[in-house]
């Protein structure tokens, strides 16, 4: 909310700043649902799990550098689907790679252990990104996002040396018993 204001709807009424940072919100959530329902099944049969990963870091990559670039409204709108789908297909990847690499006992630690880690993320990057936007610029936050999701791009592009075995779902397994 904070850089449109200053930056993306500068000199906009305060009522209608609001009003587009809503829909623009909005559009993250229904870009997200869309992604999640309908393209990250037919996704993963095609491409999976470990290239959807390094395509939804990908694609954040191109959102935030977009708006970094362009600091406007429009790449807002334009970026904020790019953003949405490369999350909403990248994290269940990730979840289901952690699971296939994680030994059958250990899956509820491993996923529980990422879960803290995104909670983690998640308490310290408004932290940083209003030092950055408050003391190194307004579009700090918008640069710095773009650079630690092209070095998260980078370093995903590792996962393709591990191999990871899918497991059999232990429901599958006792009925064929």
């Amino acid at each position: 909310v904070l850089w449109a204001e200053k930056l993306a709807f500068a000199g906009f009424d305060q009522a209608f700043v609001q009003r587009a940072v809503g829909a623009i919100l909005t559009l993250v959530g229904i870009s997200g649902v869309l992604a999640q329902s309908f393209l990250v099944g037919p996704l993963v049969k095609k491409f999976g799990e470990k290239k959807l990963i390094v395509g939804g870091n990908f694609a954040r990559v191109i959102a935030f550098g977009l708006i970094a670039a362009f600091p406007t409204a429009l790449a807002a709108f334009i970026s904020v689907p790019f953003m949405a789908i490369g999350g909403s297909i990248a994290f269940p990847a990730l979840l289901a790679l952690l699971t296939f690499f994680a030994p059958s006992d250990g899956r509820g630690h491993v996923i529980g252990l990422n879960q803290s880690v995104v909670a983690l993320a998640a308490m310290i990057s408004p932290l940083v990104g209003g030092f950055l936007f408050q003391y190194v610029d307004p579009n700090a936050p918008m640069i710095m996002a773009a650079i630690l999701f092209l070095l998260a791009t980078v370093i995903s592009l590792n996962i393709f040396r591990f191999k990871a075995a899918t497991p059999v779902p232990q429901i599958a397994s006792q009925l064929a018993d």
